[in-house]
């Protein structure tokens, strides 16, 4: 019974997503990224910029989006996204 209590009582390491398996370490499919999702990705990646345009394209192979922005000096960013788990694949400044 004790054993059953602790399980049900609420944990910091369950809250904590270090503790929680990822979804490709637990096999479960992630839900696919939106443009809102990009369009945030692409804000954290360029403190301070603006965007321009989100687009979903495919690239190498994999659904990417692509983010044209302008950073706080006002220079065109270029961003690529991985449409399945959000990391930056580039990001070049347009001259």
């Amino acid at each position: 019974m004790l054993v059953l209590a602790c399980m049900n009582a609420p944990s910091a390491l369950a809250a904590s997503p270090e503790a929680s398996p990822s979804p490709a370490a637990s096999g479960a499919q992630r839900e696919p990224l939106s443009l809102k999702d990009a369009e945030s990705i692409a804000l954290r990646a360029v403190p301070g910029g603006r965007v321009l345009s989100v687009e979903r394209d495919t690239e190498w192979g994999r659904e990417v989006f692509e983010v044209e922005m302008l950073d706080a000096d006002g220079w065109e960013i270029d961003l690529m996204i991985d449409a399945s788990d959000g990391k930056v694949l580039q990001q070049k400044r347009d001259d």
